[in-house]
């Protein structure tokens, strides 16, 4: 008799045991069935995407990012893969530099709102709306902007990390020529400050101490003329750099003009004025920026430096 009720007291705790366990599981299971991600989860530093864009005859080849006989019929696809957290992400393409629109040939993508689950691996065909001369070489620019869906005035990331774009060079004929009509800012000054990088903000003092971060919100009215300062030291071997800006992701026209040349010299850091045109409409807006160092030639490929983000709030 005692062994018997020895038996079924085992038998009775092994049974709460696994009752227990089973309702632990289910609940940490279903929890993150049901997980949403929160502004501090959804970050937007590219160290967990990979992004690049090739052709039908550039596939499988190492990249250069130089694509030869490219026609208005040629198709790209940009290869994105994604790890460590969702994000919404925007594609956008610049022809010598001026937004050109994107015809996508996968109507599984809407342009505007592209979701990328974790361990995303996809490839969105594409076609450059933008006519392209068969005997002209052209430069084109590719971004990818991450965290579409935030603000910088609520998460604060402070980074550069936001947007990954590359300079691709179009090569349609042998010369090197490339025809880009992009002003020069004449009224530039250059401060000996050895500065490797870019800077938007509204620090309009050149003599400033150091290099200040921009806010991470700039209130404006609608339709206001904006000013904001430039701070563009020497990358690499380029006394040439061109700056472009977008605000919520559309190109910027900046003094007037779709991009600026701005000369730099090792050893200092360029410093100027610029002026952008707020949204009529009220609203939050990021405003991004990249520069191109020497881009009326070929470079070697390599991710393109950003300037931080921040929130253009027009009310």
């Amino acid at each position: 008799m005692h062994v018997w009720r020895k038996k079924i007291f085992w038998v009775f705790i092994s049974i709460i045991i696994m009752v227990v366990t089973l309702t632990l599981l289910f609940l940490f299971f279903h929890g993150k069935s049901n997980e949403k991600a929160e502004p501090e989860d959804w970050h937007m530093i590219g160290d967990g995407v990979y992004f690049n864009v090739y052709t039908e005859d550039a596939k499988g080849q190492d990249t250069t990012g130089i694509f030869e006989n490219v026609t208005s019929d040629t198709i790209f696809y940009a290869s994105i893969q994604n790890s460590g957290q969702e994000r919404y992400v925007r594609l956008a393409c610049y022809l010598n530099y001026e937004s050109v629109s994107i015809e996508m040939l996968n109507s599984g993508y809407d342009n505007d709102q592209i979701l990328l689950k974790d361990k995303a691996n996809i490839t969105i065909p594409f076609k450059l709306k933008g006519k392209i001369d068969p005997d002209k070489n052209y430069k084109l620019l590719v971004s990818l902007f991450l965290g579409t869906n935030l603000h910088e005035s609520d998460t604060q990331y402070e980074t550069t990390e936001h947007t990954l774009s590359y300079d691709y060079y179009l090569k349609n004929r042998e010369d090197s020529a490339i025809s880009l009509n992009v002003p020069q800012d004449s009224s530039i000054e250059l401060i000996d400050n050895d500065f490797p990088g870019f800077v938007l903000n509204t620090d309009y003092v050149s003599t400033s101490d150091g290099v200040k971060l921009p806010p991470s919100e700039v209130k404006a009215a609608p339709g206001e003329t904006l000013k904001l300062a430039y701070r563009i030291g020497q990358i690499g071997d380029a006394h040439q750099q061109l700056m472009l800006v977008t605000i919520d992701y559309q190109q910027a026209n900046i003094n007037g003009e779709r991009a600026l040349m701005v000369e730099t010299e090792e050893g200092h850091t360029a410093f100027g004025i610029i002026t952008l045109k707020a949204p009529e409409t009220k609203g939050k807006y990021e405003i991004c920026a990249l520069i191109v160092p020497n881009p009326e030639s070929s470079n070697e490929f390599t991710l393109l430096e950003n300037a931080y983000r921040f929130t253009l709030t027009v009310e």
